[in-house]
């Protein structure tokens, strides 16, 4: 039976990288990233061996594959991403990420070349600001560039009923980019 490094708790995030499956543990720290601590990012083969770990600093929510994993920290406030090597588990600097709607952000997903991060937990009801943002990388610098895909207060047209109506987005977890 497969087991989490000691010290590691509260999984949360799952991704698999080259036929190794990672696993992101919160370790019951605060969801804002405020006390400090940090969370375990856990690598394990398809077998469920204990392959090696690394820690990122803030409360991990978030894990996706693509060259590299991308580690969210602090769904609540505060959040950053650290870019993983899958192969040897050496991490990137911390990039921040800008949250114009006061929160945090979720989970991430790649589709036609762009990353899409869900927010998480903004401090306004109804919510007003970006619930998805697309973000890339910087070129120079350590903060993510953003950009607004969807408001959380957008109109949408209802299949069932035909009828426009008008999205309050307060914490859309996660996103399947699957199709």
């Amino acid at each position: 039976m497969t087991s989490a490094p000691a010290g590691a708790t509260a999984a949360d995030s799952v991704t698999v990288a080259g036929g190794n499956i990672f696993v992101g543990f919160g370790n019951n720290n605060l969801p804002t990233g405020a006390d400090g601590k940090s969370s375990t990012i856990v690598k394990y083969n398809r077998s469920g061996v204990l392959i090696g770990s690394t820690r990122v600093v803030g409360h991990n929510d978030g894990l996706r594959y693509t060259g590299n994993i991308w580690s969210l920290q602090n769904e609540d406030a505060n959040p950053n991403l650290v870019l993983i090597n899958p192969a040897n588990l050496t991490q990137s600097r911390p990039f921040s990420i800008p949250n114009p709607h006061g929160g945090g952000y979720d989970d991430v997903a790649f589709t036609n070349g762009r990353a899409f991060i869900t927010a998480s937990a903004p401090p306004n009801d109804p919510n007003t600001k970006p619930a998805l943002i697309s973000a890339s990388l910087p070129t120079t610098g350590s903060t993510l560039n953003i950009t607004s895909v969807l408001q959380g207060n957008a109109s949408v047209r209802n299949q069932l009923t035909t009828q426009t109506e008008t999205l309050n987005l307060q914490d859309p977890d996660g996103i399947d980019s699957s199709g």
